[in-house]
């Protein structure tokens, strides 16, 4: 008897991981391209020819390869034509829903999807996607400065509250990298725009306007 019990615990033990076994397998061959993509890498075509049906057949199983998968959309959109950045970021868009629709506290995956909307030419649900990832986590030191880019970029579509949010995220970058936010202002055209946003905190602004001048 005890053999027996033990063997059905065996089985439902397999039972349970066998998903997640299968996803792991379909992912190997797309993991060295998912590593770069977490490093910040861009990818090109090949690379995604290569690890985009191996993510694929892993989103099945495997909520996580719906992020990996998005990401690489993500990465791979800056030698693609109009019309596949256009694609991609829709699809990239899709698969970040379902991956946020089981884990709705990734401020990193909202911040990908606003990033993505915007690409597929959905500002107001780019805005939306915008405001959860900064509600989601306010401070985050790795998403603030991402998250003021792509307030600028969607400056035209913000409400209200985006609009508030966004100033919060200002202030919060000037005052822990002001040098790094003055260059992606530079790098957008988005200076003034910046004062902007930082008016309300003289404090914030003259480190801003520190880092302009380094």
């Amino acid at each position: 008897m005890l053999a027996v019990a033990n063997l059905l615990l065996a089985a439902a033990i397999l039972a349970v991981g066998w998903p997640s076994l299968r996803a792991e397998f379909h992912r190997v061959p797309a993991e060295v391209t998912v590593s770069a993509v977490q490093s910040g890498a861009a990818i090109g075509e090949d690379e995604l020819g290569e690890a985009l049906p191996a993510l694929e057949a892993a989103t099945a199983s495997s909520t996580a390869a719906r992020q990996d998968l998005a990401f690489m959309l993500l990465a791979s959109l800056g030698g693609a034509s109009p019309e596949q950045r256009a694609e991609r970021a829709a699809r990239a868009a899709q698969e970040l829903r379902a991956y946020l629709a089981e884990v709705p506290g990734d401020a990193r995956g909202w911040a990908a999807l606003g990033q993505a909307e915007l690409i597929a030419g959905q500002p107001v649900a780019a805005r939306d996607a915008l405001k959860l990832s900064i509600l989601t986590s306010p401070w985050s030191p790795e998403l603030v400065l991402w998250r003021c880019e792509l307030g600028v970029d969607l400056y035209a579509a913000l409400d209200t509250e985006a609009r508030e949010l966004l100033q919060e995220q200002f202030q919060t970058a000037a005052e822990r990298s002001p040098r790094a936010l003055a260059q992606r202002m530079q790098q957008k055209n988005a200076v003034v725009l910046a004062r902007v946003m930082l008016a309300q905190s003289p404090e914030a602004l003259l480190r801003f306007e520190q880092g302009l001048g380094r």
